[in-house]
């Protein structure tokens, strides 16, 4: 007993699969369906992202919920509003700009005035 046992063990151990059972990679049609189906979930997943109102910070399900988002009264006065927002940013910053090249040269023009006083001395 103990003996086919053994010889079972080791006809085990050593044991290959037949060539026509063998198969290295899944088949063509299974890699394509794998594929298209990866190809299709990330299209949503696309599509949801591109549904996305960032005036209004609001998502959208459908193309059709999107375009009637975007002719309504709503989101027309959130974009004028922030439209308004962002000139009025755009102007303060160039009027910081303007006020720091003013006072540069300034310092620039008194720093030439000061070594024009010592050369005539």
């Amino acid at each position: 007993r103990a003996a086919s046992k053994s010889a079972r063990a080791e006809a085990a151990r050593t044991y290959q699969e037949a060539d026509w059972a063998k198969q290295d990679e899944e088949p063509k049609w299974l890699r394509d369906e794998m594929e298209a189906a990866q190809a299709a979930t990330a299209a949503k997943e696309a599509a949801k992202e591109d549904l996305y109102c960032p005036v209004c910070k609001k998502k959208f399900k459908s193309q059709k919920q999107w375009e009637n988002h975007e002719q309504s009264k709503q989101h027309r006065a959130a974009v004028v509003k922030l439209t308004e927002e962002m000139m009025a940013d755009e102007d303060l910053v160039r009027a910081a700009m303007e006020e720091e090249a003013a006072a540069a040269l300034e310092d620039e023009l008194q720093g030439l005035d000061v070594e024009g006083e010592e050369e005539t001395r």
